[in-house]
C-alpha cells in the first residue's frame, strides 16, 4: 500500500498479487482505477512462406488488446535465442544479415497497462543465398586446343541445382552451347568439336545456376571463364633437298 496527501488531495495505491489499484481524491472527486491483468495476443500477419534467397527477410504482426486497442499496442522480436529488441509501435520487422540455415522470429506485444504477451508468435524460415559452383578445369586458360575436346569441371549446388550451360564465345559472338539439368562434379560437362570453328582465340563460359523455391526466393548464378586458342591447322612440311630416291654420301645440308 502507499499513500501521498497534499493540501486535501489524495492518493492511495495498492499492489501486491493479482491486486492493483489506485485512488486518488480531490476535495470534490473521488476515483478509482484498476490496471488490466490480461494480456494482449500477437499475430505474424506477413512472412516468408518458403526459402529465401536474401539475407533479410521481412516480417509484419499485429496484436489485439480488450483494453487497449491495436494503435496503443507496442511490439519486440527477436531471433532464435537472441536478444529482444526494444519495444516500438512499428509492426515491421527487417532482420538484416541472416546466416543461411534455418531460423525463428518470435514477436510479442505489449499493452498501455505494460501487459506482455506471454506467448509471441513464431514462425520458422530457411535462408539459402549460397550460390552454386562453377569451374571449368579443362581446357585451362590460355591452353591451345584443337579436334573434339571435352570440357570438364564443377557445375552443382549443395541444395538446389537447376541447370548449367556451357558457352563458346569469339569476339562476342557464340558458336557453341550446351545446357544440362544434371549436375557435374569433377566430369566431363560439354563436348565441343572445334574443327567447326575457325582457328583463333575464344572464351569457353561456364554458367551454373540454382533454383527458385517459392516466392521469397531468388536465383543464384555462378560464372567460370577459360580463354583458349583453337589450332586446327596441320603444319605445311616440304622437303627440297635432297630429292627423293637420291644417293647421298658425306654430310650434305637438308633443305626444306
Amino acid at each position: 500500500p502507499g499513500n501521498s496527501d497534499r493540501g486535501g488531495n489524495a492518493v492511495h495505491g495498492r499492489f501486491g498479487g493479482s491486486v492493483r489499484e489506485l485512488w486518488s481524491r480531490t476535495p470534490n472527486v473521488v476515483g478509482r482505477f484498476t490496471p488490466s491483468l490480461r494480456p494482449p495476443d500477437t499475430e505474424i500477419t506477413k512472412a516468408p512462406r518458403s526459402t529465401v534467397g536474401t539475407d533479410s527477410p521481412s516480417f509484419e504482426f499485429t496484436g489485439s488488446d480488450i483494453e487497449s486497442g491495436t494503435s496503443e499496442l507496442l511490439y519486440s522480436y527477436k531471433v532464435d535465442s537472441g536478444n529482444w529488441s526494444l519495444y516500438s509501435k512499428s509492426a515491421y520487422a527487417i532482420l538484416r544479415h541472416q546466416s543461411n540455415g534455418v531460423h525463428t522470429f518470435h514477436v510479442r506485444a505489449m499493452d498501455k497497462d505494460s501487459n506482455t504477451d506471454p506467448t509471441p508468435a513464431q514462425r520458422s524460415f530457411m535462408i539459402d543465398t549460397t550460390p552454386p559452383i562453377a569451374v571449368i578445369l579443362y581446357p585451362a586458360a590460355r591452353q591451345v586446343a584443337g579436334g573434339q575436346i571435352e570440357i570438364q569441371g564443377h557445375a552443382v549446388d549443395e541444395t538446389d541445382f537447376e541447370s548449367y550451360t556451357v558457352l563458346v564465345k569469339a569476339e562476342g559472338q557464340e558458336v557453341f552451347r550446351y545446357t544440362s539439368q544434371e549436375p557435374v562434379d569433377n566430369g566431363i560437362l560439354a563436348f565441343w568439336d572445334t574443327t567447326e570453328a575457325a582457328d583463333g582465340i575464344y572464351n569457353v563460359i561456364l554458367v551454373v545456376r540454382d533454383s527458385i523455391d517459392g516466392p521469397d526466393d531468388e536465383t543464384h548464378t555462378s560464372t567460370a571463364m577459360a580463354p583458349i586458342t583453337v589450332d586446327n591447322i596441320q603444319p605445311a612440311v616440304k622437303i627440297i633437298s635432297p630429292e627423293g630416291d637420291q644417293t647421298l654420301a658425306g654430310v650434305r645440308a637438308i633443305k626444306g
